[in-house]
């Protein structure tokens, strides 16, 4: 006699196991990065990615390379908007900014980055 083998409880063993599958894999990167820049002012713009779980989107700023982490540098910006302002900036500084996606899980993208020089009046 044969052995009766039940899939039911394997599959949804596996479906399981596939579902949390996402808290793996970061969130795809910001699209589209452009930079304007004023008097002692800069604005970056950007579009979101769609992924489901994305949670936020963090803009860190370094003067001497761009930020490699979004811990590295100075914050910028973290919500889940598509702009961020900094004023109050040298006019002539290179500023260096990398804007990071991140999913609840704490995943981060690749950063999309953007070299300004802050103009002045």
């Amino acid at each position: 006699m044969r052995p009766t083998v039940c899939l039911v409880p394997l599959l949804s063993a596996v479906f399981l196991a596939l579902a949390g599958c996402g808290a793996l894999f970061p969130p795809a990167s910001v699209t589209d990065l452009a930079a304007d820049t004023g008097p002692g002012r800069v604005t970056l713009t950007w579009t979101n990615p769609g992924d489901r779980d994305l949670a936020g989107i963090r803009v860190m700023r370094r003067p001497d390379a761009y930020p490699v982490s979004p811990e590295d540098g100075t914050l910028v910006y973290d919500g889940l908007g598509t702009a961020a302002t900094e004023t109050g900036l040298v006019p002539g500084s290179r500023l260096f900014y990398a804007v990071f996606s991140y999913d609840k899980h704490g995943n981060h993208a690749p950063a999309a980055g953007v070299t300004v020089t802050v103009p002045g009046a």
